[in-house]
């Protein structure tokens, strides 16, 4: 995401202009009906541009003309803030996230792939300093949201999780935990 920068750009968003005609939709114009195109104006641009970078910088995110996955990894990071009142926002990590609210609670999520017959170790991207909810209370499911019977925690710490598998193929185990 990046703000125009060709060589007609100009440094600072003029004021708009005053509404010309009345809002509407874009039409390709009729020849029969002598009806011209829509054409955009520097307005419709402007909006645009600016409401998409605007989320972007929101996000805590530096537009890069390079990286054309950074509204996508705004709206994550503001939807994933906007849910149970973060207060320092939420953070993305690889493979799960973190928030910490006012009250000091921290949530993280997160999931490992536990290939069939094995054990994992799952690092919690936020470590507690003591557990809100046991141990046993962890959520951990496949992607299908079934529990599994031969997969679990093996042991915790505020730091990590040690889990396994008994299936024979690879479970998708998602932990979530909530602590201070």
């Amino acid at each position: 995401m990046h703000r125009i920068d060709g060589p007609t750009a100009v440094a600072a968003l003029p004021a708009p202009l005053a509404v010309s005609g009345t809002p509407g939709f874009w039409t390709n114009g009729d020849p029969e009906t002598l009806t011209p195109a829509t054409v955009p104006t520097q307005d419709w641009f402007n909006t645009v541009q600016e409401e998409m970078v605007g989320l972007v910088l929101e996000a805590g995110l530096t537009p890069d003309k390079a990286d054309h996955t950074q509204l996508l990894a705004a709206l994550r990071v503001l939807f994933v803030s906007a849910t149970g009142g973060a207060t320092s926002g939420a953070h993305l990590v690889e493979n799960g996230g973190y928030r910490t609210f006012a009250d000091g609670l921290k949530e993280t999520w997160g999931y490992v792939d536990v290939p069939g017959n094995s054990s994992a170790t799952y690092t919690v991207p936020l470590p507690h300093t003591s557990w809100i909810i046991p141990a046993s209370a962890h959520t951990i499911h496949n992607d299908d949201n079934a529990q599994k019977e031969n997969c679990g925690i093996v042991s915790t710490s505020l730091t990590e999780f040690s889990l396994y598998n008994a299936e024979n193929f690879t479970l998708r185990m998602w932990i979530t935990t909530r602590g201070v």
